[in-house]
């Protein structure tokens, strides 16, 4: 990954998920890599499926992404963090058989 230019970001929630980045060019790129059965992955599987079948919420999400991409353009972990309560909200709130992990 180093070897790509992504720097590595650790496992910054201690979840076994290593995070890596890319800077340049900007927005930059962020990949995580996930262990095999990873609450943090499955939750992430979970939250794009719920997505996937509340095309309104979809766009919700898509207009808040958007407006903190805009805020927070040049500070990544804090546009990170600002989604957090949304996503929290989604997946504690769903209660489809489809989606339960």
């Amino acid at each position: 990954m180093q070897a790509a230019g992504l720097e590595p970001r650790g496992s910054r929630h201690g979840d076994g998920v290593f995070a890596f980045m890319l800077r340049d060019p900007l927005p930059g790129l962020r990949v995580y890599l996930c262990p095999p059965n990873s609450l943090t992955h499955q939750n992430r599987l979970r939250f794009r499926d719920i997505l996937r079948q509340n095309p309104s919420l979809a766009n919700h999400y898509a207009t808040l992404k958007m407006a903190l991409a805009e805020k927070y353009k040049d500070d990544g972990d804090t546009y990170t963090r600002a989604k957090s309560d949304f996503i929290r909200e989604t997946l504690n709130t769903d209660t489809s058989p489809a989606s339960a992990p």
